[in-house]
């Protein structure tokens, strides 16, 4: 009986874990973790925006941080320019609706964070490189919000 529960609770689990439009590599990401953060962005989830995206302008990821200085979660820091296709900034496929970001080599560096900043959520909208005429297509979270990733102690 033990195993039945414990299986299900697996199953359950996994398929949680499975629906999430943003894994990350660890998988908590805690203020004072010094390496690489690997993200990976599912399209297909969300508004679906990028969804069997397969033009050649590449996806980016709009990306900064949400700090304690933060008034709300509107309020990012370090993030760059709408539009700003930095190689630090694309995504790689990994195919069927998957893509990668590499945060490298750390946290700290990446944002530029300065000393004294805490962090409390890195926050993302990905975006195809090129817009057809001014608007681009977007992958965010249901209902078109910001995607956040929470930042432990």
């Amino acid at each position: 009986m033990k195993r039945l529960i414990l299986s299900l609770l697996t199953a359950i689990l996994t398929i949680a874990v499975s629906a999430q439009i943003i894994v990350t590599n660890p998988a908590f990401i805690t203020r004072d973790y010094t390496g690489e953060i690997e993200v990976i962005f599912d399209a297909s989830l969300g508004t679906g925006g990028l969804k069997d995206y397969t033009g050649t302008d590449g996806v980016y990821a709009h990306t900064g941080v949400i700090t304690t200085a933060s008034n709300n979660d509107t309020d990012w820091k370090h993030a760059p320019s709408w539009g700003d296709n930095a190689a630090k900034y694309k995504l790689t496929s990994l195919g069927n609706n998957k893509w990668r970001l590499m945060i490298t080599p750390n946290m700290v560096s990446y944002y530029g964070i300065t000393p004294g900043e805490v962090v409390t959520k890195l926050a993302f909208v990905f975006r195809n490189g090129t817009p057809t005429g001014t608007t681009y297509k977007e992958g965010k979270d249901t209902g078109g919000k910001d995607i956040f990733v929470p930042v432990y102690e």
